[in-house]
């Protein structure tokens, strides 16, 4: 989520506030239970359905890529991050240069379960976020300041691919597979199945 993660916020907060989720993954949508009306990009909508454990009493509402949300003195653009989830958002921060990513762009980034695209979808999104306006973000499950530059290191896992026996690992009871790779702007694994690389193209 972007703004809102504390359950409490909707009974002590007197501001206006929006509950946006980056993608549809369940410890990203945990906490929608507690609000009347939650954001999404419509094609994450069935993603969102498909984890929430609890019974959708809330209203989704559409999210917009290319929506700009207006705090004031922060101007945040709404930019498409597809791959991770196929609706995986983030949120450039204009003032900051900052992108927030969600889990789209975690150095271990998963390919797989419900909802997530292809390799060929991760690498074409990798290669459009390196043209967009910021300079360092921020993704999930770490509490590191990432350069942009880091997204190289995605890019290239993805062009020498590592599919072979010893890659081979089972992920929460997916039979999956784990490409490392590391140069000089940092750490790429990205752990998928199979079915996602069989359509990759050549790339460059």
């Amino acid at each position: 989520m972007l703004s809102i993660i504390q359950m409490t916020v909707k009974y002590e907060s007197s501001q206006p506030y929006m509950v946006i989720n980056s993608h549809g993954h369940p410890d990203h949508i945990g906490g929608n239970h507690w609000f009347d009306t939650v954001w999404a990009v419509k094609e994450e909508w069935d993603v969102i359905k498909h984890f929430e454990e609890k019974q959708v009493t809330y209203k989704l509402k559409e999210l917009r890529v290319g929506d700009q949300i207006d705090l004031g003195n922060m101007h945040i653009d709404v930019i498409s991050l597809a791959g991770h989830t196929k609706g995986s958002v983030g949120f450039i921060l204009q003032e900051e240069k900052l992108l927030i990513a969600g889990d789209a762009l975690n150095e271990g980034l998963w390919l797989f379960n419900y909802g997530s695209l292809s390799m060929s979808d991760l690498y074409k999104t990798l290669k459009e976020t390196m043209c967009l306006n910021f300079t360092s973000y921020l993704c999930g499950h770490s509490d590191k300041e990432y350069k942009k530059e880091k997204l190289l290191s995605h890019i290239r896992n993805i062009e020498n691919l590592k599919v072979d026996e010893s890659t081979k690992q089972n992920t929460i009871g997916f039979e999956t597979y784990c490409s490392a790779y590391e140069d000089v702007n940092g750490k790429s694994e990205i752990v998928f199945t199979i079915d996602k690389v069989e359509a990759l193209h050549s790339l460059g």
